[in-house]
């Protein structure tokens, strides 16, 4: 009697979790009511219930808390005075839904872009379709928004390492680590790699790579480091070297 009593509990508990994995593959959920011009008056956005875990939340993210922010989608719509976290381990924009309290992964193909305000900085990311490896659509941070603009393609790798003892006491042999990859990009010339030296700037030009090399020393730009690198964006395309 206990056996089969056991596998009725059983099976019924199987079946709630089915049905609720069924609703976290695709939920819909409301936001403010947007304007009278939106596409979608009732205010929805897709994406799937994200589920925080720990070793997610100290490794996998971006920015180290929730900030305020905004996306755009592909139709225009913007949805505004969100709380915003960009998850670089899966390259995933992840909200935070007040009214459901809950986290969900925004569905990529629906986004055009999406801002983050952090206490440092307002950090705007573009999704543009990658051809290198893996192929697809990418989140990429845009440093410099001119005729060439400078991105940056942020992402948390694990990596294996020798076995050591966490803070927390617990056996681990692998570390996550973040890597930015910088590029050049405009639709016409697609992704072009760059590294924060003044040398590989200046291979994408060889045609005026002295004269360029002469401007960036009289005005004192060190592109050994980000900022140098924007500031010598913006001097190539107000001197038209980007036209």
């Amino acid at each position: 009697m206990k056996q089969a009593l056991l596998k009725i509990v059983t099976a019924f508990l199987g079946m709630l979790f089915i049905a609720s994995s069924a609703v976290a593959q695709n939920f819909e959920f409301h936001w403010k009511q947007l304007s009278e011009s939106s596409n979608r008056l009732e205010g929805k956005l897709t994406g799937t219930i994200y589920v925080l875990t720990p070793k997610s939340n100290s490794n996998y993210f971006l920015h180290d808390d929730w900030f305020d922010g905004s996306i755009t989608l592909e139709d225009e719509d913007v949805f505004e005075d969100l709380k915003l976290r960009y998850q670089a381990f899966d390259d995933e924009l992840v909200v935070y839904n007040n009214n459901l309290r809950n986290l969900f992964v925004i569905d990529k193909e629906k986004v055009k872009s999406f801002t983050v305000k952090t206490s440092a900085k307002n950090q705007k990311f573009v999704k543009y379709f990658f051809e290198g490896y893996p192929k697809g659509d990418r989140y990429f941070e845009v440093l410099y928004d001119g005729q060439r603009k400078m991105l940056a393609y942020h992402e948390i790798l694990e990596e294996k390492t020798r076995p050591y003892v966490d803070q927390f006491g617990i056996m681990k042999d692998t570390y996550f680590r973040l890597n930015t990859n910088y590029y050049m990009y405009s639709p016409e010339i697609g992704f072009q790699r760059i590294r924060l030296r003044r040398a590989s700037l200046l291979n994408h030009f060889s045609e005026n790579k002295r004269e360029i090399r002469r401007m960036l020393r009289r005005y004192n730009v060190d592109v050994f480091e980000e900022e140098g690198m924007i500031r010598a964006f913006g001097i190539l395309d107000e001197s038209g070297y980007f036209n």
